[in-house]
């Protein structure tokens, strides 16, 4: 499995963050929907890169990168 291609090892044990209220000024897309001017859930998922031996040497990939991923109240609901 190639780290860099397919996305990190991303451990299933690990719990995702909690959903945090935001109010949307900006508008944001969820489900294929855009919401304006609207209170939605927003949460910050990282995902923390593993170090990578190849023929080539090392390469030391111990950064995090995330991304904000929103949602509504039944999806907040879905996972409670």
């Amino acid at each position: 499995m190639n780290p860099i291609i397919d996305g990190g090892d991303f451990d299933p044990a690990v719990k995702m963050p909690p959903w945090q209220k935001h109010f949307a000024w900006k508008p944001v897309k969820i489900h294929g929907s855009y919401y304006w001017l609207t209170t939605v859930y927003k949460r910050t998922i990282e995902r923390k890169w593993p170090r990578v031996t190849s023929k080539f040497g090392t390469i030391d990939l111990t950064h995090t990168s995330g991304y904000t991923e929103y949602g509504t109240l039944f999806d907040v609901l879905r996972e409670e």
